[in-house]
């Protein structure tokens, strides 16, 4: 008689505990990391000191997949997980805790029942542990031969004693045979599809040195029953769980974490999964990859699988959500949930609990049905059902749900062939085409009910009957004539004239082409119009070639491609000025007209920036004082940082000029600049950085000038910093000036670490013309996790203006008074520094930092029709400016290839006049000057430099016989003072 599993209930009465004693959602305690300590690192030698090693198993056995009919899950006290996690899991499962004592199954009793846990389904078992990770050290459960569970017990690659003997104590108590493999692995490594074929990474292989690679993987079979697939590592560095990074779904389906790009891991991962996707499954066709997106700090993968629900941990991460719906896209029918806990990059909710099989289980295999191109005989349906219960089969349960096309379901029978727990049925034939979705059902008489798969309807099979179609593409070519940055809609129009579906992917290794790779159908004596579309963004002016290539099912042209050709039109830019001067008198202002021509069949599209040099308006500059530090303060952030100085506080609220002639005001100043948060993280693009990593070059959406130069990208530091000549991550904040830097702008520069939480996020609003960066939510480089929560962000101008808004500024358990705030140039010669290790900074700050601009351009960009042309006023502002020359130069980009860039010097000469100084000579009034306005007004002689020092009558605007009478009346005859405009 079959072994039925016994599970002994410890029978505990106790009075229930106060619901004081459970404030928290989880008991607090010191865990054992995941991974190894330094202490654990020397005590490798007693990995197994306990361990039992037995023959393996004789016979067939199977191993287990996650998502078969479970009975229960294995958990530890103290928990690695929330109270609500467990209490959704007795609802339908025992959840079976392991304490170390009596007192304290009598203290997780009393939290269970407070917390909503059904008592019914909780049971205990009493036995010591070194940590919570039942999935690592907890049984691996197999079906002998005969039908009976039992454990698997390798090596658990720790030296934790304790947790190394739970699956033979669980064993023991359970009834169940415990056969000790001689391997050392773990059940975070372990990846089982249950129908004889196991995953890990190379883990297994280097942890066991003494055995070869194919000595594991013998091990593996003879315990297990699984033919063992082992593959590289993902990271260079943690644990290397297979569970960290990828997780069965069904048979048939693998779920594979997928990263930014800038990770180090996302070519590997990549790569990983498209290997997965060539390897053949259990099934007899490649696996189906379904990829869900894990930015730092969201272990996705780790998630578990009970019966019909998928417990999926969470973060408290705006991709929370977008977790959730991949798992319910992928696995249709099931309850996904999500939970939150103190859950890390590699360990969550799969790690700290282990499933426990339905020891009695009505098992189905069936290798599902893909395509058939038969239109006459019914389709075969074979399964293997095994009724681990020995209650027998309810023969009028026995049965092959199907539906053709989307109709409703119709049932046919299943019934007993030639061996045991063999049975067959049949799906009508169809005639012609058609989509067919089906499952299986059985039932026994022990109240089980299960279909195949398991989720039943929801995520039914689907085959095809196929005929052979014949294919028809009318284009063998697209072609279009653009603008630079229009869009050319086309469409491939297909023919299917066969009497089969016609399936089509197209693909291109031109990125100009947009177009779906989602497969194509095409019925019988049907046609599709298949959307392409030209794109001439980043193209180069002139014809640009390429090919749509397709894969079709049409056994005639299986393959084959379409020739593209889209011709850019070029324009041709034509400026005559090749420098521009201005004379302004001091506090005037005036514009020069600038005339663009477009001589080109395509259109321009240009931009204008202004540069101003070092010049007599910025000759005097506050420099920046020497400070001595008031104190230093130790680091202890394991970079080997051993100390910083700090200063004093920042009394003022405004500072500058720097040479160049910038200077700050910020809001806590009476005349200061407004706080105003920009908001761009619905908006914005997120931008994913490691510790101490720079991004890469970002496009900024216009000519920004900075100092003696104008940029159109930069980069962002995950230290607060935006550089403009090279990525730099440093996170040594020196004062400003610093070498080690180039072109800076210091938002809040300090050791941060994007990687503990936070976003950062860039963003060009071409409505109010401003680029803007945020860091939000971010955190200080401080232990595991990071301290504080730091919200700041830029807004750069086009004119030059920075400023610098401070929103949520929460140290935690550090001080705002070790950042540096301020800018410098290239050169790092020139710098306005706002503040440097020094108390300064708080929330809903803001800081206005500009510089005197006496040249600008009106419009700053635009585009100009092809054989047109436009004017730009270039205007010049003496408003602030003291006399002197001032030299600059307008900076004009455009899309013309042939002349991107023209740069056109600039002077503009400040002068000072007297009233009466009519010859210019500064000596005025004088004789000189009234011969000089006697040749100007009656002899065609010289215009006046100055024109309004001649006009000292004070009798409007025009220069006349009244101007020379007055100034006469005051230089011979004492006449009243001359009166200039």
């Amino acid at each position: 008689m079959r072994r039925q599993l016994s599970i002994l209930f410890l029978a505990i009465f106790i009075f229930i505990l106060p619901l004081a004693i459970a404030n928290a959602d989880e008991k607090e305690e010191d865990f054992l990391p995941i991974g190894l300590t330094a202490d654990e690192m020397q005590r490798l030698d007693e990995i197994g000191i306990n361990h039992t090693r037995t023959a393996p198993p004789t016979g067939v056995t199977r191993n287990c997949a996650e998502w078969e009919p479970s009975q229960g899950v294995i958990i530890r006290w103290p928990l690695g997980i929330s109270y609500q996690l467990i209490a959704e899991m007795s609802e339908d499962l025992m959840v079976t805790t392991i304490v170390g004592s009596s007192s304290e199954q009598s203290t997780a009793m009393a939290n269970y029942s407070a917390y909503g846990v059904n008592m019914a389904n909780a049971e205990f078992i009493v036995a010591p542990t070194n940590s919570i990770w039942t999935r690592d050290y907890g049984p691996w459960f197999i079906f002998e031969e005969e039908g009976d569970l039992a454990i698997v017990d390798p090596i658990y690659n720790r030296p934790r004693p304790l947790d190394d003997v739970i699956p033979q104590t669980i064993g023991a108590l359970w009834g169940l045979s415990v056969y000790g493999m001689d391997l050392e692995h773990t059940g975070g490594n372990h990846m089982s599809n249950g129908l004889g074929m196991s995953m890990s990474t190379r883990l297994t292989y280097d942890e066991n040195p003494s055995l070869s690679e194919a000595e594991v993987d013998s091990i593996m079979l003879a315990y297990l029953g699984n033919d063992y697939t082992v593959m590289d590592y993902i990271e260079s560095g943690g644990i290397h769980h297979i569970d960290c990074w990828a997780k069965f779904l069904n048979p048939n389906t693998i779920l594979v974490k997928d990263v930014p790009s800038t990770w180090s891991s996302y070519a590997l991962l990549n790569a990983r999964a498209d290997f997965l996707a060539q390897q053949t499954g259990p099934w007899g066709r490649p696996y189906t990859i379904v990829r869900i997106y894990c930015p730092s700090g969201t272990a996705y993968t780790n998630s578990v699988i009970l019966n019909d629900k998928v417990l999926v941990p969470l973060f408290g991460s705006s991709y929370d959500s977008t977790a959730l719906e991949t798992y319910r896209a992928a696995m249709p029918g099931y309850e996904v949930l999500g939970f939150t806990g103190s859950f890390l990059d590699d360990d969550a909710i799969h790690c700290r609990t282990m499933g426990v099989p339905d020891s009695n289980m009505l098992f189905i295999d069936h290798v599902p049905l893909y395509a058939v191109s038969d239109t006459v005989n019914d389709y075969l349906i074979t399964a293997r059902i095994v009724d681990h219960s020995e209650t027998g089969m309810i023969a009028d349960s026995l049965k092959i749900f199907y539906s053709v096309d989307g109709g409703a379901y119709t049932s046919a029978p299943l019934v007993p062939g030639g061996q045991p727990d063999e049975y067959y049925g049949y799906i009508p034939a169809q005639s012609g085409m058609a989509e067919v979705s089906y499952y299986l059902q059985a039932a026994d008489n022990s109240g089980r009910v299960e279909t195949h798969p398991f989720i039943g309807e929801p995520w039914a099979h689907q085959f095809s009957i196929d005929l052979p179609p014949d294919m028809e593409i009318a284009e063998d070519q697209l072609y279009d004539s653009l603008q630079a940055g229009e869009e050319s809609p086309q469409f491939v129009r297909l023919y299917n004239h066969g009497g089969g579906a016609l399936r089509v992917t197209f693909s291109s290794p031109q990125s100009w082409l947009d177009f779906s790779t989602d497969e194509q159908t095409v019925y019988p004596n049907d046609s599709l119009d298949f959307p392409v579309t030209l794109i001439s963004e980043g193209l180069a002016y002139g014809d640009n070639a390429g090919t749509l290539e397709y894969a079709a099912n049409d056994p005639d042209t299986p393959s084959g491609s379409i020739s593209v050709t889209l011709h850019i039109f070029a324009p041709d830019i034509l400026i005559t000025e090749t420098s521009i001067e201005e004379n302004l008198e001091g506090g005037a202002q005036s514009s020069y007209p600038l005339v663009i021509t477009n001589n080109g069949p395509g259109r321009l599209d240009y931009q204008i920036g202004c540069q101003m040099f070092q010049s007599a308006a910025v000759s005097v500059a506050t420099p920046q004082p020497t400070l001595e530090p008031i104190g230093y303060r130790v680091l202890s952030n394991g970079k080997g940082d051993s100390y910083e100085p700090y200063f004093t506080a920042v009394m003022t609220s405004f500072g500058g000029p720097d040479v160049y002639g910038h200077s700050w005001l910020d809001s806590d100043d009476p005349g200061g600049p407004t706080f105003d948060w920009i908001d761009i993280s619905a908006v914005g693009s997120a931008v994913s950085l490691g510790d101490d990593e720079a991004s890469a070059a970002l496009s900024i959406g216009f000519n920004f000038p900075y100092y003696d130069s104008v940029y159109s990208e930069l980069y962002i530091g995950s230290n607060g910093t935006l550089t403009f000549d090279e990525a730099n991550g440093s996170r040594i904040n020196d004062a400003l000036p610093v070498t080690s830097q180039k072109g800076l702008i210091a938002m809040f520069w300090d050791d941060l670490d994007p990687v503990k939480g936070g976003n950062i996020y860039y963003y060009y609003d071409s409505q109010a013309a401003v680029f803007v960066v945020s860091f939000v939510d971010i955190r200080f480089y401080s232990g595991s996790t990071g301290t504080g929560s730091l919200s700041f962000q830029a807004i750069l101008h086009p004119d030059g203006e920075i400023d610098l808004q401070y929103g949520t500024m929460d140290p935690g358990t550090l001080t705002l008074d070790a950042a540096t705030i301020g800018i410098q140039n290239s050169a790092a010669d020139d710098a306005l520094q706002v503040v440097n290790t020094a108390a300064y900074a708080h929330s809903d700050l803001a800081v206005q930092i500009t510089a005197e601009h006496w040249l600008s351009a009106l419009p700053a960009g635009g585009s100009i029709d092809p054989y047109s042309f436009a004017t730009v006023e270039i205007l010049f502002d003496a408003a602030e400016l003291a006399t002197g020359q001032y030299t600059g130069q307008v900076v004009l980009t455009s899309n013309d290839p042939d002349d991107p860039q023209y740069d056109i010097p600039v002077t503009l000469d400040v002068v000072s006049w007297v009233c009466g100084d009519i010859d210019g000579s500064g000596l005025g009034p004088d004789i000189g000057d009234l011969v000089y306005l006697v040749d100007f007004m009656f002899t065609d002689g010289p215009e006046p430099p100055v024109m309004d020092a001649a006009n000292v009558d004070g009798a409007g605007e025009i220069i006349d016989v009244g101007d020379l009478v007055y100034l006469v009346d005051y230089m011979f005859n004492g006449g009243p003072a001359l009166i200039c405009p």
